[in-house]
């Protein structure tokens, strides 16, 4: 038998990878424990503490985001108003003729560079976003706190498998037809807990609707309208994780019919 190339890498790989496996799974376990008996989410260790997730912060959610930020402030003596540019000129000043303007404030993004340049000041962020997330509902509660659990655990499989592939490479049984059916699990694991992520988000978006940022003086009965800011739960998953997903898949399928061509030629020879 051939000598194993890079085999401490290999056993190093394999050691953090399990070491992943253990401290997910105590934390997935404690964290379920936590949210379920509204437990302390903290264990003292000395003088520290090892701090987990705590319910009364809230849960964590994948969300996007939606910034606009208005082309003119007009303050009035009871509040604020936005105007963007892409508005009708009578929805823009009808308001404004009816009561006393205090202030108008512009806002522009300015390059310091090129004055010529004209920047939106429409903003989206296209990457998911953690926002935490608490509810009255219990069951709300609940449905968060398992579905970020389950959510680990999609990870927690990932390393079992790539644990396996290890294994078979320092078995030097990497090139046979058990590796890539290992591989192409590991893709439509992929696949699967984005489709796991889009049916959370659908939830998510019919639980919380259309959240906005909403300001107001708790001393004056005044609503402020610096900006519209939006959170969007129901496209926080990601696309790019089932494209390669579906990649894996097919990359794992082309080099096990290119390997077992290759053998076959071999053994024809």
């Amino acid at each position: 038998m051939k000598p194993i190339k890079y085999l401490p890498l290999a056993r190093v790989i394999k050691l953090f990878l399990q070491l992943g496996i253990i401290f997910m799974s105590i934390f997935v376990i404690i964290n379920l424990i936590i949210g379920l008996f509204n437990l302390k989410p903290y264990i003292n260790i000395g003088d520290g503490s090892l701090m987990f997730e705590n319910p009364a912060d809230g849960y964590r959610l994948h969300a996007n985001i939606n910034l606009h930020i208005p082309d003119t402030l007009v303050q009035y003596q009871n509040g604020e108003e936005r105007i963007y540019k892409n508005e009708p000129l009578a929805l823009k000043y009808k308001s404004i003729e009816k009561r006393i303007v205090k202030e108008k404030i512009v806002n522009q993004i300015l390059s310091s560079e090129d004055e010529d340049i004209e920047i939106s000041n429409q903003i989206s962020i296209p990457d998911v976003v953690i926002v935490k997330v608490k509810s009255k509902n219990w069951i709300y509660n609940l449905f968060w706190n398992v579905s970020a659990q389950l959510d680990q655990l999609f990870t927690i499989l990932i390393f079992v498998i790539l644990i396996k592939l290890v294994n078979r490479y320092k078995d030097q049984k990497i090139f046979e037809n058990r590796s890539f059916k290992l591989i192409s699990f590991m893709g439509w694991l992929l696949i699967i807990m984005e489709i796991f992520n889009f049916v959370i988000s659908l939830i998510n978006g019919r639980i919380i609707e259309h959240p906005q940022l909403n300001s107001f003086s708790t001393i004056d009965p005044k609503a402020y309208n610096h900006l519209t800011f939006e959170l969007n739960f129901y496209n926080s998953f990601s696309l790019v994780n089932v494209g390669i997903g579906i990649l894996i898949v097919l990359l794992a399928e082309v080099f096990r019919v290119a390997i077992l061509a290759k053998k076959e030629n071999e053994m024809t020879i």
